[in-house]
């Protein structure tokens, strides 16, 4: 294998590994068989858990309209599958609608 192959191949799995870890917000990749993420991996949260919020709630908070959260939504429906991001979603609705 020459050089050039190798770093064709590295660039097509970083590529690929970051394509997939774009479809798990919060995921990170740890190194198999590294001292510290051995020693970390006790403080790291439980799977479910997220350790950045979604970045669509700031949105939905930032939206001054009713028209503005049917835009967010439009622009953004495969998020909305998200419970969290479609509970913040119509109670920003309702505040708007009440005020």
């Amino acid at each position: 294998m020459t050089l050039h192959e190798l770093v064709a191949e590295a660039n097509q799995l970083a590529q690929g590994a970051s394509t997939v870890m774009r479809g798990f917000p919060g995921a990170r990749v740890v190194p198999q068989g590294d001292k510290r993420s051995e020693s970390a991996q006790s403080n790291t949260p439980p799977a479910g858990h997220q350790e950045t919020e979604n970045p669509l709630l700031e949105q939905i908070t930032a939206c001054a309209t009713a028209d503005d959260l049917r835009r967010l939504w439009a622009t953004n429906q495969h998020a909305f599958t998200d419970p969290a991001v479609m509970d913040a979603w119509k109670a920003r609705g309702r505040a708007l609608a009440g005020s």
